[in-house]
């Protein structure tokens, strides 16, 4: 699952200012690339917000950039990390709401088959 979104200030670089971005779902494997990332700073994984950022950054797809740094995440104005929190609550929403809709399916077809089986 994704969302996406866009920065009022975006990210800045000597390329330009990038803006639009991709947000997916934080998984397993978003922690083990931060584990495998040559270029994470290790000394710092263990600081909460660097951690963080590292997360973040591996969730991002920012239009214009090949990729997102931790850095970068850290230098986000306040608008731009205002933003970035609405998307990943509207994204977890959605999540929640697929898995409740996911188990409500599983539920009715339990329903269905016992109701089936009591037929016989």
């Amino acid at each position: 699952m994704q969302v996406t979104g866009s920065f009022p200030e975006g990210i800045i670089t000597e390329d330009g200012i990038f803006q639009g971005f991709v947000l997916m779902e934080q998984t397993f494997r978003t922690t083990l690339e931060i584990a495998h990332d040559p270029d994470i700073d290790k000394e710092l994984i263990n600081d909460e917000v660097y951690y963080s950022a590292c997360l973040m950054s591996k969730r991002l797809q920012v239009e214009g950039l090949d990729r997102v740094t931790p850095e970068q995440v850290l230098d986000l104005s306040a608008l731009d990390t205002a933003e970035l929190i609405n998307k990943t609550n509207a994204l977890e929403t959605q999540r929640a709401n697929f898995r409740d809709a996911a188990k409500a399916a599983a539920e009715e077809r339990d329903r269905a088959l016992k109701a089936g089986d009591n037929q016989d």
